[in-house]
């Protein structure tokens, strides 16, 4: 039942995707995205502790942690760039593909 709401937040935050990319408005879709992946991971992490968790709970969560980081990680790349990187942001993708596990723990095999 849980598998439900990983994949209503992977289709949010296609749309909030095609709707940067239509409107232009990359901040604002970009923050609703970041949002929708630290609440899917963070409800991932209480669903599996099998109870409701406090924010300081959530911010001490290693899962939670490392979320934060690679969001803040691909911010810092994108931002750096002076101009659109496509080869940047392939060897982004390779490198999420090749760490072997999503931030809501699944697992890729190739």
């Amino acid at each position: 039942m849980y598998g439900i709401y990983p994949a209503i937040d992977a289709c949010v935050t296609l749309s909030e995707a095609l709707h940067a990319m239509l409107t232009g408005e990359t901040l604002e879709h970009a923050i609703e995205v970041s949002r929708t992946s630290i609440t899917t991971v963070a409800m991932l992490e209480m669903t599996q502790a099998g109870r409701e968790m406090s924010d300081d709970e959530l911010y001490g969560n290693p899962a939670v942690i490392d979320e934060w980081d690679l969001q803040w990680e691909i911010f810092r790349l994108l931002t750096d760039c002076e101009e659109r990187d496509l080869e940047l942001i392939k060897g982004l993708r390779l490198d999420l593909r090749e760490a072997g596990i999503s931030n809501i723990g699944i697992i890729f095999q190739q």
